[in-house]
């Protein structure tokens, strides 16, 4: 599309033509095989994604792995452009249910056991402790990230 052709391969009418669009691509924050995540990563570089953003990141560490593998990858892509960044996805848990759900069922995020167990101690003394304690984890891993790495995406549950 980028090109001014549809998809049957016939040329865009002025009127029609759309603005570029920018490749960007998805990846786990965490695997068990770093190498794998290099793999898919250097997949990504080198189909020419602009940026490849990171499922949500839940610890300092997790988030400096993710950007050695990701160096690592780029050093290892095909590119010759090398103009792909990585954004760290960052999603601020306030409920314990919440961090249960991500930790158990969705893959390639990893919440640490201490804040499952900070949050679960915290929603025995009711809603409001259990998301004081939650921000409070959520905002110290932000300014963390922030400071490690500025490029971040911000996803949030309605909130």
């Amino acid at each position: 599309m980028n090109n001014g052709i549809n998809y049957a391969g016939q040329e865009f009418k002025p009127l029609d033509k759309p603005n570029k669009i920018y490749p960007f691509a998805v990846i786990n924050s965490f695997a068990k095989n770093p190498k794998t995540l290099i793999k898919k990563m250097i997949k990504k570089i080198d189909h020419g994604a602009v940026g490849i953003i990171s499922q949500p990141v839940y610890s300092i560490e997790q988030a400096k792995t993710l950007l050695k593998l990701f160096e690592i990858a780029k050093r290892e892509s095909n590119s010759k452009l090398q103009k792909t960044q990585l954004i760290i996805g960052y999603f601020p848990i306030t409920k314990f249910k919440t961090a249960k759900f991500l930790a158990s069922h969705v893959p390639g995020i990893n919440v640490p056991k201490c804040w499952i167990e900070e949050l679960r101690t915290a929603s025995k003394d009711g809603t409001e402790k259990e998301f004081e304690v939650g921000f409070e984890l959520s905002k110290e891993l932000f300014n963390d990230l922030k400071k490690l790495h500025p490029k971040l995406h911000i996803m949030t549950a309605n909130n």
